[in-house]
Order: structure tokens, then sequence, then C-alpha cells
């Protein structure tokens, strides 16, 4: 079961403001299955100054996933 987004951004939230949290590992080798949801969690955390970085299987990550990965780097 996968954990709702709005619940992963209020803990991003929580991190970033209550402990100073800069620096961010995605313990999950699943994390890139599902573009959609990959897409909507880096322009959520958008707003965030994080340097964050996942696992993922290179057969599964797509171009619009690395776009909206950098895309988080470059405005974050």
């Amino acid at each position: 079961m996968l954990r709702d987004i709005d619940s992963i951004v209020q803990e991003v939230d929580r991190l970033v403001h209550r402990y100073n949290i800069r620096n961010i590992k995605i313990w999950d080798e699943l994390f890139a299955l599902n573009e959609k949801r990959v897409i909507e969690i880096c322009k959520e955390l958008e707003p965030y100054d994080l340097n964050i970085w996942a696992y993922a299987r290179v057969d599964s990550v797509t171009k619009k996933m690395l776009e909206a990965m950098k895309r988080e780097v470059s405005t974050g």
C-alpha cells in the first residue's frame, strides 16, 4: 500500500521546519515504478530547498520523471 502524497508532504514539511532537515533519502527501490506518482511528489516538494535522492531501477525511470526531478533540484 502506498502512502498518501499529502502525508508525505506533511512529514517533509515537519522535518524541514521543525528540524531544519535539508537532505532526504528515499529507501524504496520501487519508488520510481509509478511515473505519475513520482512527478506529483516532485511537484509538491518543489517549494522546499532539499537535496533528495532515491533508489530506482534504471529500467523504471522515464524521461518525464527525470525532467520532474531536475525541475525540483533546479528550483529547490
